[in-house]
């Protein structure tokens, strides 16, 4: 199962993107170039508008900094989790195909998807699943920006980066079962649902309060808030099936 490789545009010829899956070499200089480039754009479209639950996290760099601490085997065996249970964590990185803007020498992502793969289904526990830690996505408003003046009003980016956690679940054989816990900010409630309704949209299934987690892995809670989403094949096919027109660099649907 192939990668989306392009975003549809208002303007109807299509905007060119890659996925990377980063090696540890380049994680860290990702997630400078997106700290440095991208999360400004975050800040100003959340003060002008108020729309982005994603403004008061930390830097993506520290994130993935206390990431690499909770992710170690010496923390999984000291919060009593099996560090073979959950397979490595996985950066993958959107970019666009055009000429990007300059970041010290490394390209800028439109967006960023952290996930765990090999991890237990939170309803098919006897089934392997990949699980979201993180995914961010550049402002609509700001790809134009970004793509050094080749947006011509991109959408959907959202749900490629969505998409490349089901991806990642072919790919790992897990035929695409994918989890996350949807973010949740006491201080933007609307926002707050805003964000259920569209996991909503994309088709995942809200896991019901009264159901059980799969063990306590790093810093996932255990614990079921009623904010938890996910897929099943047959959720995460029909979902696919909507980006399928998009999976060819050249195809303009």
């Amino acid at each position: 199962m192939e990668f989306v490789r392009c975003l549809p545009t208002r303007s109807g010829d299509g905007l060119p993107i890659s996925v990377a899956s980063l090696e540890r070499s380049r994680v860290l200089p990702a997630a400078r170039a997106w700290d440095e480039h991208v999360r400004p754009l975050i800040d100003i479209q959340d003060r002008l508008w108020s729309d982005r639950l994603d403004a008061e996290w930390p830097s993506f760099e520290r994130i993935l900094r206390v990431a690499a601490v909770l992710h170690s085997k010496t923390a999984q065996r000291f919060a009593g989790v099996d560090p073979h249970a959950w397979g490595r964590p996985k950066v993958f990185a959107i970019y666009p195909d055009s000429k990007p803007a300059p970041a010290r020498g490394h390209r800028v992502p439109l967006a960023i998807v952290c996930v765990a793969v090999n991890c237990p289904h939170p309803i098919q526990k006897d089934r392997k699943a990949v699980f979201i830690d993180w995914l961010s996505a550049a402002p609509a408003a700001a790809l134009n920006l970004l793509t050094a003046g080749a947006d011509r009003g991109a959408y959907w980016l959202g749900k490629a980066a969505l998409d490349v956690a089901v991806v990642e679940s072919h790919r790992a054989g897990s035929e695409g079962r994918v989890w996350l816990r949807a973010y949740l900010d006491d201080e933007k409630p609307g926002l707050s649902r805003a964000l259920m309704e569209w996991y909503g949209t994309c088709g995942m299934l809200n896991l019901p309060r009264r159901a059980s987690l799969p063990p306590r892995y790093g810093y996932v809670p255990a614990w079921n808030n009623g904010r938890v989403w996910h897929f099943d094949p047959k959720a995460s096919a029909k979902f696919s099936k909507t980006l399928d027109p998009f999976r060819r660099k050249s195809a303009v649907p």
